[in-house]
């Protein structure tokens, strides 16, 4: 399992499009989605680079697997994880924006990821 970090391509558009805030606002949340978006184009990135290196890597995004509460993993689902990783394959997970019981959305940031990493045997 390898859990990246987002760098410039998540830290930069939420600090700049105040995302880190949580939910305020509707006008927030197509900024949400280009940010989302921008993360994206690094998770192909990362996932050609071990493709290249001979791995078979699977990409779960964390705000389909993760709920949080006031910035804080309540919840994942990692079921799928343990599948693939029993197949062989290389997981892939990084920063995201997750559903946030009482933020509307947060950042969830790679750091917290690995905490479900360990939990995945």
């Amino acid at each position: 399992m390898i859990v990246h970090g987002v760098g410039s391509f998540g830290h930069v558009p939420v600090i700049k499009r105040k995302l880190y805030v949580g939910f305020r606002t509707a006008k927030q949340l197509p900024a949400l989605s280009q940010t989302m978006i921008e993360v994206f184009d690094l998770r192909i990135a990362v996932t050609k680079a071990l493709q290249k290196a001979g791995l078979a890597p699977v990409v779960f995004l964390p705000s389909n697997i993760i709920l949080m509460t006031n910035s804080e993993i309540t919840e994942y689902f990692s079921r799928g994880l343990q599948r693939y990783l029993d197949l062989g394959m290389t997981l892939l997970l990084g920063g995201d924006v997750c559903s946030d019981d009482q933020r509307g959305f947060s950042v969830c940031s790679g750091d917290k990821d690995i905490r479900i990493a360990k939990l995945v045997k």
